[in-house]
């Protein structure tokens, strides 16, 4: 999926200081089980779905600490801007603490759930008025999309002659509202980071000196959409899908092309 890797820094308060990309590759176990592995964080986006001006998705997020023997699950409703990216609201739904069991005759992981009472899913998007995404059947699409150094690119399909490529979102601007809907919130990580984080800080940098997304992040094939909705949802895969790694799933919200052009 990528075009080049760089290696995971084992200070994650400087990655962000010098502002890493989407995600950082795992550390290579040079000396077997000795070696410190580094952080990982991994946001996991599910749009289930939307109003006018947002949409909602549920978010795991994989907390890492610098070991092979715990991490973190947390499971949120998270609702994002449609035009900026930004997060409005989010709940906690659920959190689960996973431990490694060494007394155990087999590789074990023991569970431990941290919140007693968490959001109620349904409830919230009942009382938010939200259309919920449609099911998208398997076959032709009116449309392909294409993510390029230049931006999201589409384009009508005809069996016998496809349109030119036009652009629907400039690279920038993904860039940017990727960044809002990435962020993480410092306070939920259970080890010890960078003072000069903030509150808040993103797992996707908009830098331009660092790769581009076309060579970190891989695009589905077909975007999602709600009935009575004027957007529809691009899903964006940008994880290199290792454990010890910083990665984000997430959807950008276009203006659905026309069918009939």
């Amino acid at each position: 999926m990528m075009s080049q890797k760089s290696v995971l820094s084992a200070v994650f308060g400087k990655l962000i200081v010098v502002i890493y990309p989407i995600f950082a590759l795992s550390f290579s176990m040079l000396s077997g089980s000795h070696a410190t592995p580094g952080s990982g964080i991994v946001t996991s986006d599910q749009i289930i779905g939307t109003t006018a001006k947002t949409f909602f998705v549920i978010r795991t997020t994989t907390l890492r600490p610098p070991s092979y023997y715990e991490y973190k699950k947390r499971i949120e409703l998270v609702e994002l801007s449609i035009a900026s990216g930004a997060i409005e609201q989010q709940c906690l739904v659920r959190e689960t603490a996973y431990e490694y069991d060494f007394d155990a005759s087999q590789k074990t992981w023991e569970e431990t759930e941290l919140v007693e009472s968490g959001c109620q899913v349904f409830d919230v998007l009942t009382m938010r008025g939200a259309n919920y995404i449609e099911p998208q059947a398997m076959g032709p699409h009116y449309h392909e999309f294409r993510l390029t150094a230049e931006g999201l690119l589409v384009r009508k399909t005809d069996h016998d002659d496809p349109r030119p490529w036009q652009m629907m979102v400039a690279l920038a601007d993904i860039k940017t509202r990727a960044a809002e809907m990435t962020k993480i919130t410092r306070s939920i990580l259970s080890w010890q980071t960078d003072d000069e984080l903030g509150d808040t800080f993103s797992l996707f940098s908009p830098d331009d000196e660092y790769e581009t997304l076309p060579d970190i992040c891989e695009l589905n094939a077909a975007p999602v959409g709600a009935l009575r909705q004027e957007w529809v949802f691009q899903k964006f895969v940008c994880w290199s899908g290792d454990d010890d790694s910083y990665g984000a799933i997430f959807y950008l919200p276009v203006k659905a092309p026309p069918v009939d052009e």
